[in-house]
């Protein structure tokens, strides 16, 4: 899980993709007025180009684009896909055994498609990196172009792995991306001036399998988890209470009490190595179940106005001050900021936006 509540950025501003929208002028499409109906506004009623876009509100954009121009690459491209191609790809994708022969699917699936984008994946001793390149003449659209249909691909591929694919840095060719230097709000890597858009990413979880098989709407699913993991990766908490998985066992020991990483291996008659690797398998790490553990433990005390020292003997601290230094060494918060924090639930968005974003799935 990349970056935290205090460096990963709210979302891209509306500006930055919303460029695209000119492009749905002539078909009719008003974009800000389908996002102002679904709860996304600014000041005037309408979203601004300050106006700061999610990753659901991200999603749902990039479809609205996508319908009213009848085709993958929103009328930036010279050569034009059927609608469904996303969907036809993702399918592509799922009958691939591993990651690896996956993205090797999408790769020979674009170039036979005639596809408005090409992909290349580049594999340098620990680092795999994918780059995106689409055909658009017009160099002030193309960067935003391959953006999108990079998101497209890390919302595939995590899905396929069953947690968000960890990106390491995200290129981008435009020297006016409002993210460079800092982590990407969707992608969650560091974004940087490259000469070629894509990302990269560590190249062991190309050998991972494949988990997902595909439902009625591939793409929609996909993108439904992909909102919801970028939720508990901002808040900091799992939905895990439930998981039969190495990473449920460890979160639901953590609920209990806040333990070592080498107690926590005992009590699960493993090695550490052994543990560190399973949790690395789910896509997960001991660090991320005890900060959301001791999340769901302090915050609802802390919210009902009980002292920190009452809090750290609820909890089984030996007083207060061990209760601070291991909520800070855990989340990276001190106590106000863990009890005044907002969390996002499906990655913060608005019921209304899930709705759209289901209803221009079958438009």
């Amino acid at each position: 899980m990349q970056g935290s509540l205090t460096n990963i950025a709210e979302g891209l501003p509306f500006g930055w993709i919303g460029r695209t929208a000119m492009l749905t002028a002539e078909a009719g499409a008003d974009v800000r007025g389908a996002m102002a109906d679904a709860g996304v506004s600014g000041p005037g009623g309408l979203v601004d180009d300050a106006s700061p876009i999610g990753p659901a509100e991200f999603l749902l954009m990039c479809r609205l684009i996508i319908n009213a121009v009848e085709d993958e690459m929103h009328g930036a491209a010279r050569s034009r896909m059927l609608l469904g191609t996303a969907n036809m790809v993702v399918r592509a994708m799922a009958s691939s055994r591993t990651l690896h022969e996956a993205i090797e699917t999408a790769v020979r699936f674009f170039v036979i498609a005639g596809a408005y984008c090409r992909l290349e994946l580049r594999v340098d001793e620990d680092i795999a990196s994918l780059a995106i390149r689409s055909d658009s003449g017009d160099p002030e659209i193309q960067p935003i172009v391959e953006e999108m249909f990079m998101s497209f691909l890390h919302i595939q591929i995590s899905q396929l792995l069953g947690f968000l694919l960890p990106v390491t840095r995200v290129g981008t060719t435009s020297p006016r991306h409002p993210g460079l230097g800092r982590p990407h709000p969707y992608m969650l890597g560091q974004v940087v001036r490259a000469n070629v858009t894509g990302f990269s990413f560590p190249a062991a979880y190309l050998a991972f399998p494949s988990r997902s098989r595909p439902a009625s709407l591939p793409r929609l699913e996909a993108e439904l988890a992909w909102i919801a993991r970028h939720g508990e990766a901002r808040s900091g908490l799992a939905n895990l209470d439930d998981a039969e998985s190495r990473s449920g066992d460890v979160y639901r020991y953590l609920l209990v009490e806040d333990r070592a990483f080498d107690v926590c291996a005992g009590e699960l008659s493993l090695t550490p190595p052994e543990l560190r690797r399973d949790l690395w398998l789910e896509g997960s790490s001991f660090r991320q179940l005890r900060r959301a553990a001791l999340i769901a433990r302090a915050r609802p005390l802390l919210r009902e106005g009980q002292g920190v020292d009452d809090i750290a003997e609820a909890l089984g601290y030996s007083d207060g001050r061990s209760f601070r230094r291991a909520v800070r060494a855990a989340t990276g918060l001190g106590i106000t900021e863990l009890r005044d924090v907002e969390v996002p639930i499906s990655g913060g968005a608005r019921a209304s936006v899930l709705t759209a974003l289901r209803r221009e799935e079958v438009a």
